[in-house]
């Protein structure tokens, strides 16, 4: 287990006091050990059942401020959203009580591992009523959102659907790295830490997120940037998984 930081050492003697907790794990900035002087300190302490008797939210302790959230132990073995996916893949345990927690998230670590290639065709999916597909890989070609926004010279809308694919390409990089994508707040600033991505540099990136004109030329010229990099998606997805033929057909016959 990870030895606790000084400045956390009266708060888990805290937590070792009261019997209603089964333990705390330090998540966030501080787990992933990248934190900086402006990081709150995030920690999900974990407990037999609902209490208002460990003080949780926002809050200053020591001149550093926390940010506690409380879960049930029934909530942390039910199925995670992709925040809890994200929060403990890079944890630090700071109590445990009954010694079971790192199983428990290894467990839940492998359940996500094998559901991947699921997450990344969903992503593609997504991605074939924004961007086209023109040459029909893997069954992806179809009338676009995007195409019909131009129609309707509706750039405005247009503009934000490129956004939202911006985000969701975001989403998939990090799933082709076998992680599980983070909050809005940090899917930029974390992208450093990727083995893999699939622009050169900053600027190409840039030319994803940034916009200043609403109208057909800036719409067009910013979907070039996209499709370029939709390409790259691509090259290396197919270099590293074994997806089905028709993804698109795999979507319809697995959607609930």
């Amino acid at each position: 287990m990870f030895k606790s930081p000084f400045y956390l050492n009266d708060y888990v003697v805290d937590l070792r006091g009261n019997t209603n907790c089964l333990g705390a794990i330090l998540t966030g900035s501080y787990g992933r050990c990248d934190f900086d002087v402006l990081s709150d300190i995030d920690i999900v302490v974990i407990v037999k059942k609902t209490t208002k008797n460990i003080p949780h939210g926002k809050y200053y302790k020591d001149n550093k401020l926390f940010d506690v959230r409380i879960i049930t132990l029934k909530q942390f073995l039910d199925e995670w959203s992709c925040e809890m996916f994200f929060a403990f893949w890079d944890e630090r345990i700071i109590y445990d009580r009954q010694k079971n927690l790192k199983q428990i998230i290894a467990i839940k670590k492998e359940y996500w591992k094998k559901e991947i290639v699921g997450k990344i065709i969903n992503k593609f999916v997504a991605l074939s009523v924004i961007l086209e597909f023109s040459d029909d890989w893997r069954g992806l070609k179809t009338t676009t959102h995007l195409s019909k926004f131009l129609l309707r010279k509706d750039y405005f809308s247009a503009q934000q659907l490129l956004s939202y694919c911006f985000d969701s390409i975001l989403d998939l990089v990090y799933l082709l790295n076998i992680e599980p994508y983070p909050d809005s707040k940090n899917k930029i600033r974390l992208l450093k830490g990727l083995s893999w991505v699939p622009w050169k540099n900053n600027e190409e990136l840039q030319s994803l997120a940034l916009f200043c004109k609403f109208n057909r030329n800036a719409v067009i010229k910013r979907e070039k940037n996209f499709s370029k990099i939709k390409k790259e998606l691509i090259k290396y997805t197919d270099g590293q998984f074994n997806l089905p033929v028709n993804l698109y057909q795999h979507y319809l016959e697995n959607r609930i």
